[in-house]
């Protein structure tokens, strides 16, 4: 019974990390597409690449 007991808390630990990796990794794109946007809506960086690539905001994205 203690083996099983054991193996139980193993894999519910393992479950738990996992949970909480998927998470972390979703806050983490959410902060790095946030600060993206942010870095080419609201700043020069932002503007001098726009006009580089040639994008504006009237542009059809198709």
């Amino acid at each position: 019974m203690k083996h099983e007991s054991n193996m139980l808390l193993k894999r519910l630990g393992q479950s738990v990390l996992f949970v909480a990796s998927l998470l972390v990794g979703l806050v983490i794109g959410i902060v790095l597409l946030g600060g993206g946007y942010w870095l080419a809506t609201a700043t020069p960086l932002g503007t001098q690449l726009q006009t580089l690539l040639g994008i504006t905001a009237k542009a059809p994205w198709h």
